[in-house]
């Protein structure tokens, strides 16, 4: 892990957030699992912060299908692990961040294992058991954890909010994970007036209606397809996570500074 930021190519992030804070950035680990339209460009986002370390998971590997929204998806990439590549882009981006790839399926029972010890979480996975298991293991273990909200079917940006899982309107893969975390792991239950506990679970949503084809347009569609995505909305959903743990850490490393100063 890299404990020095490159001022050619990290100079801007001080000049936004500080010394202290892009100092603390650079021993800062932050693991994203899924690789795909979310997490691939909140993955780009942290590299270009000088983040020292990432831990990229993700069991997939690039399709041409997925050439609209994820960052990796090129000519030339398909067929190769997401997460891969992924870490080759961030040692090209920062040669002095320590990269984790992890190709293999998480499962519950093994994840202190896979993951190990990390600062951030970002769950940008669209599977509800396996998004539920992540987050759950993420807050048991004290970790700040993050997670996305559906985007497919959606192309305006400016309706992308943040709000606890808790408090979360409008997005049905939100809402379907806010009750499996309840019914499974223990999280709080909702109260009869609306005003539900907390989960301190911060979660990127839209609130854009979901667009959907018509019966003749969908007829004309192969097989099996789902629904369309944008990047500008994804893209947009990486983003945001991204700069929701950078502004943590750099509020947490601030805060840290100005408390040894008063000593």
């Amino acid at each position: 892990m890299g404990t020095t930021t490159d001022k050619r190519r990290f100079g801007g992030i001080e000049r936004v957030y500080g010394p202290t804070a892009a100092q603390a950035f650079t021993r800062l680990h932050v693991t994203i699992v899924g690789m795909g339209g979310v997490g691939s460009w909140a993955v780009e986002s942290l590299a270009r912060a000088g983040v020292g370390k990432l831990t990229l998971v993700d069991g997939d590997v690039s399709e041409e299908s997925n050439t609209n929204r994820q960052c990796h998806a090129i000519q030339g990439n398909y067929g190769r692990w997401k997460a891969e590549l992924m870490g080759e882009r961030v040692k090209l981006i920062n040669p002095d961040c320590e990269v984790k790839v992890i190709t293999e399926v998480l499962e519950p029972e093994t994840m202190d294992a896979q993951l190990g010890t990390t600062d951030a979480l970002i769950d940008a996975i669209d599977t509800l058991k396996a998004k539920a298991a992540l987050i759950a293991w993420g807050h048991k273990n004290g970790i700040f954890t993050l997670t996305s909200g559906g985007g497919a079917g959606r192309c305006d940006p400016g309706k992308i909010h943040v709000a606890d899982i808790a408090a979360v309107k409008a997005d049905p893969l939100i809402g379907a994970l806010r009750r499996e975390l309840r019914a499974k792991y223990g999280f709080p239950q909702g109260s009869p007036k609306g005003k539900s506990q907390r989960f301190n679970i911060p979660a990127v949503y839209s609130t854009e209606p979901v667009r959907r084809l018509s019966a003749e347009d969908i007829a004309r569609l192969p097989p099996g397809s789902g629904m369309g995505t944008v990047m500008t909305v994804t893209a947009s959903f990486g983003l945001r996570l991204a700069s929701l743990v950078l502004n943590e850490f750099a509020a947490r490393a601030n805060h840290a500074s100005a408390e040894t100063s008063e000593e």
